[in-house]
C-alpha cells in the first residue's frame, strides 16, 4: 500500500487529510516513560491549515519515549506514537530535553492537484520536529510529564533535483482546492501527561 494513508506522524495526529506511504517499528533504546500528549495549534503558514480547514486546532495522542541506555544524559531518544501508520521520531536528549524529528516524502495533499497545477513537483516532504523538556518528579528519575512544541513542515521535491524549499504554486486555486503554497508549517504547543508505566 502506498498513497491514501493517513501519514500519522507528520500530520494525521495533528487532524490534516494529507497522505504517505505507512511506516512501523519499534523505538531503540530503553522506554522511560509513556505520555497522554495534548497540542494546541499556536501557528500556521499552511494554507490548509486556516479556518475551516484540514488541520485540526487541538489534538492529542499517546507516545512513549525512550533512550540509549545512558539514563538520559547526553545521548539518543525515540518516540514512536500510538496513530496508525505513525513514523518513529528519532533524535537526541541532553539533561531530559528531547529534540526528536521524523520525514517523509511520497505524500499528496487532499484537494491539490500537484500534477496540475505544479508540473515539475514529484513529490511531498513532511517533516515533524518534537521538542521539549521531560520533567521529573520531586526532581527524581520518574517522568512526571512533558513540556515542549511540535512542528509539522511540508515542502516541495521537484523532479530537476531543485530546492524543496522553492515556493510552489499560488493562492487558492479557482476550483475551490487547497492554495499548494509550499514550504509551509504547522505550529502546536505540546504538553504530555504520564499516562502508563512504559512498556
Amino acid at each position: 500500500m502506498k498513497k491514501g494513508l493517513v501519514l500519522a506522524a507528520a500530520l494525521g495526529s495533528a487532524g490534516c487529510e494529507l497522505y504517505a506511504n505507512p511506516s512501523a517499528g519499534t523505538c531503540p533504546g530503553t522506554p522511560v516513560a509513556t505520555f497522554a500528549f495534548a497540542g494546541t495549534q499556536t501557528s500556521a503558514t499552511c494554507a490548509f491549515a486556516g479556518p475551516g480547514g484540514q488541520a485540526a486546532t487541538s489534538l492529542g495522542f499517546t507516545g512513549t519515549v525512550a533512550f540509549a541506555a545512558d539514563g538520559g544524559a547526553a545521548g539518543a531518544a525515540c518516540l514512536s506514537q500510538d496513530v496508525p501508520q505513525a513514523r518513529l521520531n528519532l533524535g537526541t536528549v541532553n539533561q531530559g530535553f528531547i529534540d526528536v524529528t521524523s520525514s517523509d516524502t511520497g505524500a499528496a495533499l487532499n484537494g491539490c492537484n500537484l500534477s496540475q497545477y505544479c508540473p515539475t513537483v514529484v513529490d511531498l516532504a513532511v517533516g515533524q520536529e518534537i521538542a521539549g523538556q521531560i520533567i521529573y518528579r520531586d526532581g527524581g528519575p520518574e517522568p512526571e510529564a512533558f513540556d515542549g512544541g511540535m512542528t509539522t513542515t511540508v515542502a516541495a521535491e521537484y523532479a530537476d533535483g531543485g530546492s524543496a524549499g522553492a515556493q510552489c504554486c499560488g493562492p487558492l486555486l479557482s476550483d475551490g482546492g487547497c492554495s499548494c503554497g509550499l514550504p509551509c508549517n504547522v505550529v502546536y504547543s505540546l504538553t504530555g501527561a504520564t499516562a502508563l508505566p512504559p512498556p
